[in-house]
């Protein structure tokens, strides 16, 4: 009997020291639970109104975007709609050259020119000075006689006031119409080069070849 009591009595620590290890295994791996998902919430607060920031800044960005292209393809738009208008007024007054309708094609390349005067960075210099050369040769076929007069009457017109450049290339090469074209740059303060005006007048080209065709009539009246 005392030999089994003592058998019982020494299991009894062992016993014991098995629990609490149990405890405290438990009791450890419930505080790093703890821990684990204390953290986590942490990380999760922490880092809401920096999803948010970042989101916001985001959509700014995106908008940003979309506004600055939204912006060029509405310039690539209004300068394609401005250079196809010009094209258009040209060929207009070159179809109705040809058809010896002067005061319809003079109109349609005045149109065309104040397109470019607006808008000059849409279109290379050597087009103006073409519609202005068709503008000379309708003047001169119209009305011979009185050519001089009604060049300078349609240089008064207001749409060659920004016009400065383009008139003087034009004078250059027009050595006759020098002079009204230095009185109507003189007029916005730039007349053209002086040399122009004593030298003699070139024959005037045929630009194009609807404006290349001479009426008969005007021949025998030479």
């Amino acid at each position: 009997m005392p030999k089994k009591a003592q058998i019982a009595g020494g299991g009894c620590p062992t016993l014991i020291g098995i629990l609490i290890t149990i405890v405290l295994a438990l009791a450890g791996r419930f505080s790093l639970r703890m821990f684990d998902e204390r953290t986590r919430a942490a990380l999760a607060e922490a880092s809401t109104p920096l999803r948010a920031d970042y989101t916001k800044a985001l959509a700014e960005e995106l908008q940003k975007l979309k506004t600055s292209h939204q912006a060029e393809l509405t310039q690539l738009e209004y300068n394609l709609q401005k250079r196809t208008e010009f094209m258009a007024l040209h060929a207009h007054g070159l179809a109705f050259a040809a058809h010896n309708q002067h005061d319809d094609a003079i109109d349609s390349f005045r149109e065309a020119f104040e397109i470019y005067t607006d808008h000059k960075d849409l279109l290379p210099e050597a087009l103006p000075v073409e519609v202005l050369e068709n503008i000379i040769v309708c003047l001169r076929k119209k009305d011979p006689n009185n050519f001089l007069e009604n060049v300078e009457k349609e240089f008064s017109n207001p749409v060659y006031d920004n016009a400065k450049e383009t008139l003087t290339s034009l004078a250059l090469s027009r050595a006759q119409l020098a002079p009204i074209i230095r009185r109507r740059i003189s007029a916005n303060g730039a007349p053209p080069r002086d040399k122009t005006e004593t030298a003699a007048e070139p024959a005037i080209p045929a630009t194009s070849p609807a404006l290349s065709q001479t009426n008969p009539s005007e021949g025998n009246k030479k």
